[in-house]
């Protein structure tokens, strides 16, 4: 299972610097690795940036949902 947290510490980001790139709260970054927030209820965009940002396939994130 892909974890979006051991993802995001691998590439050296912080909550704070994933959400300032991704233009969100790091609050909705915390959310999103939790799972209070659904990666399939994420914009088109905003899923193509992380899986940009973090090298993970679309697909992959959303098979994580």
């Amino acid at each position: 299972m892909l974890d979006l947290k051991i993802s995001r510490i691998k590439k050296g980001l912080s909550q704070k610097q994933l959400a300032d790139i991704l233009g969100m709260s790091p609050s909705t970054i915390c959310r999103i690795e939790t799972g209070k927030i659904k990666i399939s209820d994420l914009k088109v965009s905003t899923l193509k940036s992380i899986s940009k940002i973090l090298e993970i396939p679309v697909n992959e994130l959303l098979q994580n949902n």
